[in-house]
């Protein structure tokens, strides 16, 4: 199936993906081509949703496996690679990172995913799973093949990964005082089943200190969350900033569950009570949260969730002034009968 426009938000994900991308290859501006010593490009195949993309966006069509193959061609020196695949993730800058290993992005994720990228993606003639190295002699080509394998032929879910190729140092490169590392990632997006274009946001509080403070943000749903913004403070009754953070222009991928630590400017003191106010915004749609903070007398942290308390004001109020109002309308309404 290809990409409509009303799929917008996931078009929009996948441009900003490609720029990512882009990025992640160049590194800076002034380096030469013969310098990074090879070349890579995703080689397309039918279950490529949209040709104009320089990454895998798959439609698995209910195939239990799916071979892809990536051109590597090596510059005029030997060079070995080390090659990966991995699940995609967003870091506590809100950026997308394809290069860690299983461990990590399980952290990052708030629930197993339906694809496993280090198992079921195998690598190379050998087929080995998640990780291989691949050696390639002076001015060699070669179209490196991948198998994608899928065993009730569908997901549930969306899933995102990547692949990594990156050229390992040579001899003499080792010897320098700098040691540069060039790489090419190309995300492999597995469309699901399931279409969510709407995610949503949960926040949850992680370790607390009068020191420091944690804070996790949540995309518990198979969207991608873009454009999303995320602004968190901690200060007294008297509206004194305490710890503060702000992100913008980020991206969460499907279930993240991004760990975000406040920057203290002032140690929180015992004894005190504080607000900590976390605004989140994903393009248009914008929320906010507030939690009670207690710093006992040895520095031990309690919270509170105050959004309930003030959901349930401010309907009260609303339920209290409609019965005020028609009990006015209903006296009024008896004394013009009269």
């Amino acid at each position: 199936m290809f990409l409509t426009i009303k799929n917008k938000k996931i078009c929009l994900f996948l441009a900003i993906i490609a720029i990512f991308l882009a990025i992640n290859t160049l590194f800076t501006k002034d380096i030469k081509a013969d310098e990074v010593g090879f070349s890579a490009s995703i080689i397309q195949e039918k279950h490529q949703t949209n040709k104009k993309l320089t990454y895998w966006s798959l439609n698995l069509d209910g195939d239990k496996e799916i071979k892809l193959k990536l051109h590597i061609s090596n510059a005029d020196k030997e060079n070995t690679f080390e090659i990966t695949s991995n699940q995609a993730i967003t870091n506590k800058n809100l950026v997308i990172d394809y290069g860690l290993d299983k461990k990590t992005t399980e952290k990052a994720l708030n629930k197993k995913p339906s694809f496993d990228f280090y198992s079921d993606v195998l690598l190379g003639k050998n087929k080995e799973k998640g990780k291989t190295v691949l050696t390639l002699k002076p001015n060699q080509s070669i179209d490196f093949p991948i198998i994608v394998k899928v065993p009730n032929g569908k997901i549930k879910d969306m899933q995102i990964g990547g692949i990594n190729i990156t050229r390992q140092p040579t001899p003499e490169e080792k010897q320098k005082s700098i040691v540069n590392v060039y790489n090419y990632a190309f995300a492999l997006v597995l469309e699901g089943e399931k279409k969510e274009n709407d995610p949503k946001f949960e926040i949850e509080l992680g370790k607390l200190t009068a020191k420091s403070q944690k804070i996790f943000l949540e995309n518990p749903t198979p969207a991608v969350a873009i454009d999303t913004s995320i602004m968190a403070i901690i200060k007294d009754e008297d509206g004194k900033e305490y710890s503060k953070v702000t992100l913008k222009n980020g991206t969460l991928v499907p279930n993240a569950k991004v760990e975000i630590e406040l920057l203290s400017s002032t140690i929180l003191r015992n004894n005190q009570e504080y607000l900590l106010e976390v605004t989140t915004k994903e393009e248009k749609k914008q929320t906010k949260e507030t939690f009670k903070l207690f710093v006992d007398n040895v520095g031990k942290i309690t919270a509170k969730k105050e959004n309930n308390r003030i959901f349930l004001t401010v309907g009260l109020s609303l339920f209290l002034l409609l019965i005020v109002t028609f009990i006015l309308v209903h006296k009024k309404m008896k004394k013009q009968k009269k």
